[in-house]
């Protein structure tokens, strides 16, 4: 368990990243790619965000009477490595990366 930058990342890595007071686990199922620079940061490389998948639980609450019910989606990202249901784009740049596991033999199907 390390902290890694975005270059330093490839296809099957776990990693944690903090989103407001949460933490997100997920997996990384594209290799980084160098985007188009900045003008506003002109030495540093920006990355494009990298596709990784993560594990959602999605509440679906209903609330009101009569004709003014409204419904309400409320995403609960779940800690862990296991079963992602979501596949996502992450701006990862100049974010705090916690690698926890490489894996090199990962396969990503993409079906």
């Amino acid at each position: 368990m390390k902290v890694v930058k975005v270059e330093d990342l490839n296809v099957g890595d776990n990693i944690i990243v903090s989103s407001n007071t949460k933490l997100k686990f997920m997996t990384v199922l594209k290799k980084p790619v160098i985007g188009k620079p900045k003008s506003w940061r002109p030495n540093d490389v920006n990355w494009k965000s990298v596709k990784c998948s993560i594990k959602v639980k999605i509440t679906v609450l209903t609330y009101g009477s009569g004709t003014y019910t409204t419904t309400r989606n409320l995403k609960e990202y779940v800690p862990t490595f296991e079963d992602h249901d979501v596949n996502m784009y992450v701006n990862l740049n100049y974010r705090n990366i916690l690698l926890i596991e490489k894996d090199d033999n990962y396969a990503y199907n993409k079906n």
